[in-house]
């Protein structure tokens, strides 16, 4: 993608902002601005299909005390400590699903998911990575394939901003055969500068649609926003994408306090932890006045 088509998308979908249509249609017009312009090739972004590590770095700050001082100390991996003891304990020691035979199961959204996944040593039964192109494919085609069966994992080209009746998620649904997703991750860097996951309807109808799929006693870890993608304020030094996401946060735990959610300022990453009893899904932020 030239840099003339970033700027027509980004044009288009602040234009978004300004139609007083329903939600449905705005959706369906970023959509379709996205999928018209495409995604940028290979050598545009600098950051795919990175080690559990490195994704542990963006996510530090959201992970409880005790596994950063590990990080700290032995450099233990804080983020697969933190998952596979977090579902281990939410499964089996809370009887969240009353089977000693659970199978977790865990997607990647934005990135293939190859590396990050395999890091967790064989803990989830089912991995997947959903994102436009799968950029492995190519002439170690068939590496790929045998490592990706031997891992149990697949990759899904699609749009992560495709909600039609036949698009990315229902296309997940059947690779997940019906069942939820128990670890959600999303950490497209510098992809959000581009994509840009705007008007807010958007970002909040992401986050529902992940949400919708989340197993209770699940994880999501998710990037909202690349640090340096927008100007901040310069009297509080906070974007108006992590004010909604605060609003909305305290929104949402004060309305369900079974959901837990924390937010790290600086690298603009949120943890929500799908806890028992937390409702299977959430309320559109306009339902909420936000």
């Amino acid at each position: 993608m030239s840099v003339e088509d970033f700027g027509k998308l980004k044009k288009n979908l602040q234009d978004i902002r300004s139609f007083k249509e329903d939600d449905t249609q705005i959706e369906l017009q970023a959509t379709s601005d996205i999928k018209n312009l495409g995604y940028a090739r290979k050598q545009i972004w600098h950051v795919y299909d990175r080690s559990s590590i490195d994704f542990a770095k963006t996510f530090y700050d959201l992970f409880p005390e005790n596994f950063r001082k590990d990080f700290d100390r032995f450099n233990d991996n804080p983020l697969t400590a933190y998952i596979k003891n977090t579902l281990t304990d939410n499964y089996y020691n809370n009887s969240y699903s009353g089977n000693d035979s659970k199978k977790f199961v865990a997607v990647e959204f934005g990135g293939p998911g190859r590396k990050l996944f395999r890091d967790f040593d064989g803990f989830f039964d089912q991995t997947i990575g959903v994102c436009y192109t799968d950029m492995g494919q190519g002439t170690e085609d068939e590496d790929f394939k045998r490592t990706d069966e031997e891992d149990n994992h697949s990759v899904l080209e699609g749009d992560i901003l495709d909600f039609t009746k036949s698009g990315t998620y229902s296309k997940l649904s059947e690779k997940l055969n019906g069942q939820g997703v128990d670890f959600i991750i999303s950490r497209m860097v510098g992809g959000l500068d581009h994509i840009q996951i705007k008007p807010p309807i958007l970002l909040d109808r992401v986050i529902r649609e992940w949400y919708s799929i989340l197993n209770e006693g699940g994880i999501m870890l998710i990037q909202f926003e690349n640090r340096i993608q927008e100007k901040v304020d310069a009297a509080s030094f906070t974007s108006k994408t992590l004010v909604r996401v605060y609003n909305w946060s305290h929104e949402i735990m004060a309305r369900f306090p079974e959901i837990t959610i924390v937010i790290d300022q600086d690298h603009k990453t949120l943890r929500l932890n799908k806890n028992k009893g937390a409702p299977a899904s959430l309320p559109p932020a306009k339902e909420m006045g936000l």
